[in-house]
Order: structure tokens, then sequence, then C-alpha cells
């Protein structure tokens, strides 16, 4: 499989939700059966998963009405009920939270990416460009999805998740697009937030950057996310947001990088990186992204940013990672390569690219 299934859903939280649960169902069982066993090697039985997947449903219910509604029909379509549909959206949240509450903390459990955005002014046909390699279990990759949500209160939307979830990378046709890169701090343990995917659908289905900033500081997560945003006016920002703290940073001469580990000097002061002993080769990732193309003399187009996530320079710790382990025992591979225009509504994306897929287009508009 080299292109992601494509499922469109419409209208409110239980009729979209309703029809993303059935046409998803064999995906969220797969998904399910990996997470189940991604528990058990580390300690947390099913019960205990899904018993704290209950605590986060309630989270989700006092803060996001419309979101709690959607799990609820995903879990009704899916045939898998709402606290496994809960449980798929707050996977890293609810092993750090277990494992917390042993007093034995995982050595792995966050996703790894490396982002970058490119801004108009350094943009070969003048729109910004955003991308993502995302990095996670080689496994994952069987029950990710396209989403395409439209005819619903907000813009229509692209979505690509894991199947169940509410989000993970997007954009709107308000011209919006949210990735993420998973981040881990001293803070981030025993904590009942908002899951990051909930955030990042409300995200998503805003109407402008500005409200979607906004939503992240009036969050209050279980667990340290770099959050990048963009706009098709070529506006750019990546928010670390952590328990507690929020911070900033922007473009610099037209492009913005992040990868796995704090790089604002607030939150670098604040808090204490527990990802770089996990993943120090984000220092590199990161490094080597600014190197590819923020160093570039010439224009950027999108040719040279699938150069960039496809690059392998500093293997096994490269942008583009093949399936191998990490401290910690877990394998991590790059699941896919994202570039998103939000100002034309498409996206490119190559699944599983260590192994010489292509790039496939995808649109917000059917």
């Amino acid at each position: 499989m080299t292109r992601l299934p494509e499922i469109t859903v419409r209208g409110g939280a239980a009729e979209r939700g309703m029809a993303y649960g059935v046409a998803a169902r064999g995906q969220i069982a797969s998904a399910l059966d990996t997470y189940r066993g991604f528990f058990k090697r580390r300690g947390v039985t099913w019960a205990e998963a899904m018993l704290t997947a209950a605590e986060f449903r309630a989270v989700i219910e006092a803060q996001s009405s419309d979101a709690a509604e959607e799990i609820e029909a995903i879990g009704k379509g899916s045939g898998q009920g709402a606290d496994a549909i809960t449980l798929l959206n707050a996977r890293t949240e609810i092993l750090y939270w277990r494992m917390r509450k042993a007093e034995v903390l995982p050595a792995d459990g966050a996703d790894e990416c490396s982002g970058v955005i490119v801004c108009p002014k350094r943009s070969l046909d003048g729109t910004l460009l955003h991308a993502q390699n995302w990095d996670w279990m080689p496994e994952a990759a069987d029950h990710t999805v396209a989403l395409r949500i439209l005819d619903h209160d907000g813009p229509n939307a692209l979505h690509f998740v894991e199947a169940g979830q509410l989000a993970r990378h997007g954009m709107n046709a308000a011209g919006l697009a949210i990735s993420a890169m998973g981040l881990h701090s001293d803070r981030d343990y025993g904590r009942l937030g908002l899951p990051s995917p909930v955030l990042r659908r409300q995200m998503i289905h805003s109407g402008s950057l500005g409200e979607a900033i906004g939503l992240v500081y009036g969050s209050d997560p279980s667990f340290s996310h770099a959050l990048a945003a963009s706009d098709a006016d070529g506006a750019a920002v990546i928010l670390e947001s952590a328990p507690g703290l929020t911070e900033w940073l922007m473009p610099k001469d037209g492009v913005l990088t992040h990868t796995n580990h704090f790089k604002s000097d607030p939150a670098r002061t604040k808090l204490v990186d527990i990802n770089l002993a996990r993943c120090p080769d984000s220092l590199v990732r990161d490094q080597r992204l600014m190197q590819l193309l923020a160093t570039s003399p010439m224009p950027i187009d999108r040719e040279a940013i699938q150069a960039a996530l496809m690059d392998t320079a500093h293997c096994p710790g490269s942008l583009m990672r093949a399936p191998a382990a990490r401290p910690g025992g877990l394998t991590s591979a790059t699941l896919y390569s994202l570039i998103m225009e939000p100002a034309l509504g498409r996206a490119w994306l190559a699944l599983r690219p260590y192994q010489g897929t292509h790039f496939e287009e995808y649109k917000i508009a059917p």
C-alpha cells in the first residue's frame, strides 16, 4: 500500500463520528490490537489502560463536548466503545499516567518527528509550504488514514491520522495547517489534561491562525508537544507546550524548523528536557534541516523539501529513519513524509518513505 485509505465524512459531531467509525472499523480494530501489545510490553495491563482512558474521557467531556460526542459516535460506529476511542486519542498521556502511578517512568513512548515551514518569501512559488516527517512504530502505518471532514460547523478539513484519532496533522479550507513534534519534560507525569489529538482537532478546525494559537494558550495539556501552525497568508509559529507552560518560536529568514527537543530559551530555562536522553539525534536532525533548507541561498520548492525529508545523512538518526530500535526498546521509523500547501488546499504524502515510495497528492476538496 502506497496511498492512505481516504475517508470522507460530513455533518455534526454525532453524524460524522458514526460515519468515521463505520468506515474505519477495520483500521480502528487494528490500532487497538497494536496498542494492546504496546501497553503490555510496558507493564500496563489493558484493563488499567482502559480505566485511565475513562478518566481522560471525563476531562474531554468537561473541556470539549463536541469532541466527546464525536468520540462516543466513533466508538459506536466501530463497535469498540468510547473508552477505546479515547485511549487511541490519549495513548501517550495514558502510558505516562499509569507508569507514574507505578513510580516507573518509561524510556520511550513519545512520537518523534522532524518538521519545517517555508514561508512565502523563501518559497519558489511564493506560497507557504508546511512539512513533517512522522516517526513512530512501523506497524502504525497499517492503520493510518486520510480523513476528510466536510459540511460541519467549521472549515472543511483534511486530516492524516491513526484511525480513531480526532487529529494528528492536517489543514483546512481557511488556509490553516497544523503539525506536531513530540517533546518530553519533567512536568509530563501524572496530570489529567486535554489529550493532544483533541487540541489539534480544535486547532485544525479553527477559522484563523490567531484562534488556533489562542486554543493552545488556553489549554491544559498532559504531555509536552511542539505544535507547528501556519496559514496561507504566510505566517508561521511553533508553540512549545508543556503542562503549565507554553513558549513560542518564530521563523528566521523565512524558515522555521523543529524536531524533538525544546528550543525556546524560556522553556530550556524552566523545564528539564528528558527527550534528548532517548533521542539525542534530535539535535542533529534539526541542524540538518537548517543546513539543507534554512541556509540555502536558492528559493525553496517542494522538490527541495522532499529531498530534505528523505535525507539519510547521520543514519540511523537521520531525517528519514528506517526501522531501528530506540533506547528503551521501541522500534521507530518514518511512517510518512508530508508536505502541505494550505493556500491551495493540497498535500503530498509518501507512506513508508524508507521503502522508496513516491509522494501521492491529497486534496481537501473531494
